[in-house]
């Protein structure tokens, strides 16, 4: 059940959809280049993230100079 609430809330807002959406249309984003494509600021961006990341639909591999978020395709087919 706890799962669920996690992935009714990450998708219950239209930011954290457009974000998924980037993402699927993508390989890798970073934080920058959501915001910037979203017009959003870089830490209310990384707040969707959080959520995101918080429900498994984003995944963040470790990489050494930049920080990809990548849409997890387990989650979203």
């Amino acid at each position: 059940m706890h799962t669920l609430k996690l992935f009714l809330k990450a998708i219950a807002d239209v930011n954290r959809l457009a974000i998924l959406q980037e993402l699927a249309r993508e390989d890798g984003l970073s934080v920058l280049d959501l915001s910037d494509r979203l017009v959003l600021s870089q830490p209310l961006t990384s707040w969707h993230l959080h959520i995101l990341k918080r429900a498994r639909l984003v995944s963040q591999p470790h990489q050494r100079l930049h920080r990809m978020h990548r849409l997890n395709k387990e989650r979203c087919p």
